[in-house]
């Protein structure tokens, strides 16, 4: 990783591309955190990451204890 992952989220976000095979149109391990948000939607604490790569507004999910439960590659 590029950066400090202290929480994991680049590390489990490339591990989740690779495991998924989801298509995306850079290398995740240049990618950088942008911005990380706590929300709770439900009821539900979650922790919404958003990577700076080459599409516009990817990001991932995870939840309260930290797993990722989701990847949403953003417009191409």
């Amino acid at each position: 990783m590029k950066a400090p992952d202290p929480d994991h989220f680049l590390r489990q976000a490339c591990l989740y591309i690779h495991d998924h095979r989801v298509d995306v149109a850079s290398d995740p391990r240049t990618w950088t955190i942008r911005r990380v948000e706590k929300q709770v939607v439900g009821g539900v604490p979650r922790t919404v990451v958003y990577y700076s790569c080459c599409y516009l507004g990817d990001f991932a999910i995870f939840d309260a204890s930290g797993k990722l439960v989701q990847y949403i590659a953003g417009a191409k």
